[in-house]
């Protein structure tokens, strides 16, 4: 795994104990809805799969999800979302904070085919929650970075071609019921 960023970590680890404790000052039957269940392609998903929101209040959801990453074995994530707005809109906006499963790599061919490595880090995203139950994000990929990538697979003695240096956004589509 790239990421070695502990602060980075730490960081998100005191925002999830700050989200638990100001949630809890709301009494439970401000929740709507506890917990809904989502299917679909993108990070939060762990790739393709499906994933969990538990309410803590009326805007902030704890989310984890579970998946595969089809070619470089299972994928996971874990963090946050906070939906702005009183709760009673049929279609919201969200912000997302989560760590998982973010970026897929070719290592290499050989005679057998490619080779894929997946790796976590820190993504942040927006996206919208229809009414009708489907939803789309778009994620900033923080963490790991491209030269991260590049010097471990150099560790592991793969050649890396020489990458972009764009901004790594990635989207998100599924359905939540």
């Amino acid at each position: 795994m790239v990421f070695h960023n502990n602060a980075i970590i730490k960081l998100c680890i005191i925002m999830l104990f700050f989200i638990f404790v100001m949630s809890s000052a709301y009494a439970e039957e401000d929740i709507k809805r506890k917990s809904s269940i989502g299917a679909g392609f993108g990070i939060p998903y762990g790739v393709l799969g499906v994933n969990l929101e538990l309410y803590t209040s009326q805007n902030i959801a704890i989310t984890a999800g579970v998946g595969s990453t089809i070619i470089a074995g299972p994928g996971y994530v874990a963090g946050a979302r906070y939906y702005p707005g009183s709760g009673e809109e049929n279609s919201r906006f969200r912000i997302t904070a989560i760590y998982g499963t973010n970026t897929i790599v070719e290592k290499g061919g050989s005679i057998f085919g490619s080779e894929y490595e997946s790796y976590s880090g820190l993504s942040f995203g927006i996206g919208w929650l229809w009414g009708s139950g489907w939803e789309m994000d778009i994620f900033l990929v923080v963490s790991p970075s491209v030269s991260d990538i590049e010097d471990d697979l150099k560790k592991e003695g793969y050649e890396t071609a020489q990458q972009g240096s764009g901004i790594p956004f990635k989207f998100s589509f599924g359905y939540r019921g």
